[in-house]
């Protein structure tokens, strides 16, 4: 029975100590590129609101700069437009991407990274956020 107590403590200290993994942060070289971002849910006290954004595309430089452009037309079998174009700055820290745009600051929350994608949560209110889908082009 002591065995038992032993292997199950050490299991579970392995458990703990690797359960908060480096999984959950945003890296820096990562992020580095071109990404064709839009926005596909929203919600507000937990009940969905309809979203009609247009697709942004964020250019990440090194050092923390970079540009966003709305894009027209993205996605459809017109050519693609570019509406406005601005200067950013961006930096990580932990699992959050902070973007500031014209003295505005806008905080993506990582909530879900694969191969093809990568998903950022930003929350408007305490009880109302929206989903960001960011795939990178270049």
């Amino acid at each position: 029975m002591k065995t038992v107590k032993v292997i199950l403590g050490i299991l579970f200290s392995f458990l703990v100590l690797n359960a908060c993994s480096d999984d959950d942060t945003v890296d820096n070289n990562d992020i580095i590129g071109i990404w064709k971002v839009s926005c596909t849910e929203g919600y507000y006290k937990g009940n969905y609101i309809p979203v009609d954004g247009l697709e942004i595309q964020y250019t990440f430089l090194k050092g923390g700069t970079g540009t966003s452009e709305i894009l027209f037309n993205s996605g459809s079998m017109q050519s693609e437009n570019v509406d406005t174009q601005h200067s950013i700055t961006w930096k990580i820290n932990g699992n959050k991407l902070i973007i500031i745009q014209e003295g505005k600051s806008t905080e993506y929350i990582q909530t879900e990274k694969n191969s093809d994608y990568t998903k950022y949560n930003t929350y408007q209110a305490f009880d109302t956020y929206y989903i960001y889908v960011f795939r990178k082009t270049k």
